[in-house]
């Protein structure tokens, strides 16, 4: 089995790299919606989408369903 932290970091690997920053933000930043929005130049409604995507992606990838 694949160790817990390289599930994670290979699974940020596989992110595109705005949802990995996003996602970045939120998890280590403690960054809101908002905040996210402004320091990638985007729409709050497209900053939520975006984490909402990377979140997802994510999720799928440590629950194995993608490889």
């Amino acid at each position: 089995p694949v160790p817990p932290r390289a599930g994670l970091l290979a699974g940020l690997n596989r992110l595109p790299p705005r949802q990995r920053m996003a996602l970045a933000m939120w998890a280590y930043a403690d960054a809101s919606v908002p905040e996210i929005a402004r320091a990638l130049e985007l729409d709050p409604n497209a900053a939520h989408q975006l984490l909402h995507r990377a979140k997802q992606a994510l999720r799928a990838h440590l629950d194995g369903a993608v490889p």
